[in-house]
């Protein structure tokens, strides 16, 4: 009945594996819990695994099965809806299947290299088909995580008065991001605000802007098809990449801390180095202008980008022109900051700098006196489990250097995620990877294009970006999504601040802030000095509200409550 024993094993393994399935889903218990097993019995297993085992051996019977890819495909199933079934999820359950899928499809399955997608038109349908999934997960997690009030005025707060401003003024005022009334240009460099604000002066709407990030995120796929299609993919690759651009857990689970400038990183660089490789010498200035209006140290990205091009891609031109561009672009931003606002943020890097020391020079200069010290402070737990939710998607074939010259695809990671102590650059759930995961894409699509069995290293990679996607961004859906079914609350709420006068002064707690962005005179009331104050707004919901409670109302004369939101006047 069968041509081996393997295949017997298979049946039974799949068997088991949907019999598995079937008892996860008749049972409400979170699979990794110790008491899921009291709530399904031997038999709801056996049976079921018996059925389909049966069943398997006798479809072979009748016709050739690849057992192999259908045992990977049951295990990614089984590992997708235990992660979303999870009450606490966790990266290490996600690493353990992403290990097994590994060896099976590396050891075991038979996975040719033959074109499945026979025309573009599909290939387009199918790159569409889940670009619509991962972004209408997106949008739906972070419009409610918005809409119930779960948005802090870091940074969301900020950017939604800020683009209000922008629509009245033309200017990026905000009076959250320093309790003062200044430009957002003192704190950062950052034009590509600007894109955006005919888009939101039709609209008006905070909605809006979150959406508009998922999008742009998002449209890094059209950059990396065309880098795809210039190193020689097939179709099925090519859709293979784009999971994993779109699934990648450090461009998805950054989004759910709101809306950020670096957003625009992703698509920005991978255009530059599709026109680099294009040898577009205008589309490379475009590129490198775009990317240096969206911070002063974007140029970190552009300098790297045309040192490589310079040394591996043996392009002096566009690799000298991308180099200089980059390198005036990042002393001239910087300067900027340095001249007309607070300052570079070199802060994040003060474990590089001894007593009396001040300034980027400085830090550089200890880096190159002390080496060790530096290296030392690369890898730590945290930052371990950061680098391999960055590479695990890559199966770490983004570090397969073949010249040296490609350690420059990886130096933005190493500067920007790894060598600081500031906790919320190795974080995947923050805004500080767009950059660097790009950078890893470029370096992942070229080295993917040399690699003989490149169909197993692409199948695997796109599962573990959807798993850890999962990981990543599960927890965070059902969070927010059960706190906007809390509808009476954010009504009431919702209903109260649209009938405060626009223009009285208002100090608010910080997950207030975001819907205060039609208000000019609203000001964070962490520790502020609440002298010239005619409203105060304290969330009832956080622990220390009974504290601030207390405090406030001996010098404010009325106290309501109003959903989410505890108000005191003094007027």
């Amino acid at each position: 009945m069968f041509s081996n024993k393997q295949n017997l094993l298979s049946c039974i393994l799949c068997g088991y594996i949907l019999g598995c399935l079937y008892t996860m889903l008749i049972s409400d218990a979170d699979p990794i819990s110790k008491y899921y097993v009291s709530n399904i019995s031997l038999l709801q297993l056996v049976i079921p695994t018996i059925a389909f085992s049966a069943t398997l051996c006798l479809i072979t019977v009748f016709k050739r099965v690849n057992l192999n890819l259908l045992l990977t495909g049951l295990i990614f199933a089984y590992s997708l809806i235990s992660i979303w079934k999870m009450t606490n999820t966790t990266a290490y359950f996600g690493f353990a299947c992403i290990a097994v899928l590994a060896i099976i499809i590396f050891r075991f399955a038979d996975i040719k290299e033959t074109e499945i997608l026979k025309c573009r038109k599909t290939e387009i349908i199918s790159v569409l088909l889940f670009t619509v999934i991962s972004v209408t997960i997106l949008m739906i997690g972070t419009v409610c995580r918005l809409k119930s009030y779960e948005s802090s005025c870091f940074d969301m707060g900020i950017f939604l008065q800020m683009f209000e401003y922008m629509s009245k003024t033309g200017k990026q005022y905000t009076t959250v991001e320093r309790n003062v009334l200044m430009s957002h240009f003192n704190v950062h460099f950052s034009p590509c605000w600007y894109l955006l604000l005919p888009i939101y002066m039709i609209f008006r709407n905070s909605v809006v802007l979150v959406i508009l990030q998922v999008l742009i995120i998002a449209s890094g796929v059209l950059p990396l098809i065309k880098i795809c299609r210039l190193y020689k993919l097939g179709r099925t690759d090519t859709v293979l990449c784009s999971i994993i651009y779109l699934f990648y857990p450090a461009f998805c689970s950054s989004q759910f801390f709101d809306i950020h400038e670096n957003m625009f990183l992703p698509a920005f660089i991978l255009w530059l180095y599709y026109f680099m490789c294009k040898k577009n010498h205008i589309g490379e200035v475009a590129a490198c202008l775009l990317i240096l209006s969206v911070k002063e140290d974007a140029g970190v990205y552009i300098i790297c980008l045309g040192l490589y091009s310079l040394f591996s891609k043996k392009k002096k031109t566009s690799g000298l022109l991308i180099t200089i561009i980059g390198i005036l672009g990042f002393i001239g931003t910087n300067l900027y900051i340095n001249i007309f606002g607070e300052g570079v943020k070199v802060n994040r890097y003060d474990i590089y700098l001894a007593e009396n020391d001040s300034g980027l020079i400085a830090v550089i200069l200890n880096v190159i006196k002390n080496p060790a010290y530096f290296v030392s402070n690369l890898i730590t737990v945290d930052k371990l489990l950061f680098l391999l939710l960055m590479t695990v998607p890559f199966i770490f074939v983004c570090f397969k250097i073949n010249k040296a010259s490609d350690l420059f695809l990886l130096v933005p990671l190493i500067i920007v995620n790894l060598s600081t102590d500031y906790t919320y650059q190795y974080n995947v759930d923050y805004q500080y990877v767009f950059g660097s995961g790009a950078m890893l894409f470029c370096a992942f699509v070229e080295e993917v294009s040399t690699l003989k069995q490149k169909r197993k290293v692409l199948l695997i990679s796109a599962m573990s970006a959807v798993i850890l996607f999962s990981v990543t961004v599960s927890d965070k859906i059902q969070l927010y999504t059960e706190r906007y079914e809390n509808t009476a609350l954010i009504t009431q709420t919702n209903e109260f601040i649209d009938t405060i006068d626009k223009t009285v002064c208002i100090y608010a707690d910080t997950y207030i802030i975001p819907s205060l962005y039609k208000f000019d005179n609203v000001y964070l009331l962490d520790n502020a000095d609440v002298s010239k104050a005619e409203i105060i707004l304290l969330d009832n919901r956080k622990n220390d509200y009974q504290g601030k409670l207390e405090k406030y109302k001996k010098t404010f004369s009325i106290c309501e409550v109003h959903g989410m939101v505890t108000v005191l006047l003094n007027y």
